[in-house]
């Protein structure tokens, strides 16, 4: 199973797939008692942090085999818990899109052109007196190259116009049906240059 080193990465009786923050190298004498297993501890293999660490392959597999006995997420998390040891659901980007917990706490911002949406995660970061994060629509590639240029170099738009014949600039409005069908989770070719 894949993880990081300090959250690893375990799946369900059920196929879920979970993610455990903290390192179990730490966390273990937590885990063995919410295993109903304190003895583990005992164990010349975790007896200290040292041995925990040169031993994480055995460990983790008792973490895996100890998660595989549970066919529902809440049960996991209970049994985990216990130990306040906390857990969560890794979900499909569509799947965490239309969570209750994803419109509770406007984890999405909409940033698509027009009536087209674009849902994109939202800064996690709240402020009580200040907003951060993702605002409007982004800018199109080369979208203000002439904006720019005539506030900077004093350039007028025909010579931005030349510039982009020449192949300098590039202004790349967004293709909307492109975008549509990304969103849609469906592959399409590039755009023809």
């Amino acid at each position: 199973m894949f993880g990081g080193f300090n959250a690893p990465v375990l799946r369900l009786g059920d196929g879920t797939v979970v993610c455990v923050p903290g390192d179990p190298v730490s966390t273990f004498p937590a885990w063995s008692r919410a295993m109903g297993r304190p003895g583990l501890v005992d164990d010349e293999r975790f007896v200290t942090h040292a041995a925990r660490s040169a031993n994480r392959g055995a460990m983790l597999d008792l973490l895996q085999e100890f998660a595989s006995r549970f066919n529902r997420f809440e049960d996991f998390e209970a049994a985990i818990g216990t130990q306040r040891i906390a857990v969560g659901m890794v979900r499909s980007l569509r799947d965490a899109a239309t969570a209750e917990w994803a419109q509770a706490r406007g984890a999405l911002v909409d940033s698509g052109y027009g009536d087209d949406p674009l849902l994109l995660p939202r800064s996690p970061f709240r402020f009580s007196e200040a907003t951060a994060g993702t605002r409007g629509e982004p800018a199109w590639q080369g979208q203000h190259n002439a904006e720019v240029l005539a506030e900077i170099l004093g350039m007028t738009e025909q010579e931005c116009a030349e510039l982009e014949g020449a192949g300098v600039l590039t202004r790349r409005p967004p293709d909307t049906q492109l975008q549509s069908s990304i969103r849609r989770g469906e592959r399409a070719a590039p755009p023809a240059r």
